[in-house]
């Protein structure tokens, strides 16, 4: 999957770095997560948007034969512990295609790597974002003239870019808008008035996103639900957790979108169901469509 040219693996031991003392929190517990695939659909006007999220624990030496090292004597974080997880999405919207790969810790949420692969008729690139500490390595690829329908393994038009983290951080976890799909329902949030806050990088920045439980809200649901035993369909009311996700931008920043999730930007709300913790409906903002609700259509439970 990687650019054979630029490709350090991260068995080179000078590379390596333990993430700092934070990581040694775990407010996050994968085994309140009952789910393992969702998808999503929203339609308003012409427009159309779908994505899957594919959620998965692997064993980290697999995330660390995969994972990205930018050059020799760079550091990076590695994985802390003897299982990573990783979430897999692929969103389609306005005829931009998007694949992205996150890793990342289970226990704090705490970012190690998002790739995304971006097409559309405008844009052909594929980008790396892998984190070190105090900030993470830009690896982009595109393809130069006569490449554009090539495989982006293939593509040869490189650049790569340390962007540094703000100073006054003070060794807090830094993490990915993906992580929220599965920190939200892996975190202690279980009743109205719960609340934490994560450090989401988004648009080159390091953003605070409040995120709390603001209500219990009923909705009608239809969606298709898969268990090892089968399927059913579940087209009911049903009583959600409504969340709320709240970018805290520059005081300064005249970009109101905050951080990007699912094809969706600016405030940000997820209904979760409680007991399986699976999302039924993310809200947030597409551009041109304005205020749009993305359905969840079929969900994959994990084993009791």
């Amino acid at each position: 999957m990687r650019v054979s040219l630029s490709i350090r693996r991260l068995a080179l031991a000078p590379l390596l770095v333990l993430a700092p003392s934070a990581s040694a929190q775990a407010p996050y517990d994968p085994g309140d997560v009952g789910w393992s695939r969702l998808e999503f659909e929203a339609t308003k006007f012409f427009i159309t948007a779908r994505s899957a999220v594919d959620l998965d624990s692997r064993p980290a030496a697999e995330a660390s034969s995969e994972l990205f090292a930018p050059a020799e004597g760079e550091k990076v974080l590695t994985p802390s512990g003897p299982v990573t997880s990783r979430i897999d999405i692929r969103t389609s919207v306005l005829g931009r295609d998007s694949k992205v790969r996150f890793w990342f810790e289970p226990g704090d949420a705490r970012a190690l790597e998002r790739s995304e692969l971006s097409l559309s008729s405008k844009r052909r690139r594929y980008k790396t974002y892998r984190y070190a500490w105090p900030g993470v390595h830009a690896h982009t690829v595109r393809p130069h003239e006569g490449e554009e329908d090539k495989p982006h393994e293939d593509w040869t038009r490189i650049g790569d870019q340390y962007i540094p983290f703000p100073e006054d951080l003070n060794g807090a976890v830094v993490t990915e808008p993906a992580a929220l799909l599965y920190a939200v329902p892996a975190g202690a949030l279980n009743e109205p008035g719960d609340e934490l806050v994560m450090h989401v990088f988004s648009r080159r920045r390091v953003t605070p996103v409040d995120i709390r439980v603001a209500e219990r809200k009923r909705l009608r649901v239809d969606y298709v639900e898969a268990t090892p035993a089968g399927e059913r369909t579940v087209n009911e009311e049903v009583e959600t957790l409504r969340v709320t996700l709240r970018p805290r931008p520059p005081e300064d920043d005249t970009d109101s979108g905050g951080i990007r999730l699912l094809g969706l930007e600016g405030d940000i709300d997820l209904y979760l169901e409680p007991r399986t913790r699976t999302p039924l409906l993310v809200t947030g903002k597409i551009k041109i469509a304005g205020r749009v609700r993305l359905w969840l259509k079929r969900v994959v439970l994990r084993s009791p």
